[in-house]
């Protein structure tokens, strides 16, 4: 119902502002780099846990026949973001483990977390039918 999605979705948000907001209170993910690695790593494991959660709650009929489109679209802007983040990161990553990152990957992926950020709050919208 609209009230779970609700609280899942202020559930993320909090999260990932905390995740972001508190980097250097954070533990490094095991495989990461640096804290800057393991950030990016663990806001896209959160996009794609709230992709999949839409994806099974568009299958099973949770939202509105007026919603469900909406929430479609957004979903599937939300993929395309998060699939360029994630390509962008796996190139930052592996560069970093080889000791060859650059300021310039660093940016483009920060860019690319940032668009998916705007498509996670087009998707919150959608489902509470903004």
């Amino acid at each position: 119902d609209f009230e779970s999605v609700r609280c899942y979705v202020s559930r993320f948000f909090l999260s990932l502002t905390l995740l972001l907001t508190s980097c250097a209170a954070q533990q490094i993910h095991p495989g990461a780099v640096n804290q800057f690695d393991s950030t990016t790593y663990e806001a896209l494991l959160i996009t794609h846990s709230v992709i999949e959660t839409t994806k099974t709650d568009l299958a099973s009929g949770v939202f509105s026949a007026t919603l469900s489109p909406k929430v479609k679209t957004a979903v599937n802007e939300l993929i395309t973001a998060y699939d360029a983040a994630d390509k962008l990161y796996i190139n930052y990553h592996n560069a970093a483990i080889a000791g060859t990152s650059t300021t310039v990957q660093m940016t483009n992926v920060s860019n690319a977390i940032q668009s998916v950020n705007n498509a996670t709050t087009a998707l919150t919208n959608a489902k509470a039918g903004k």
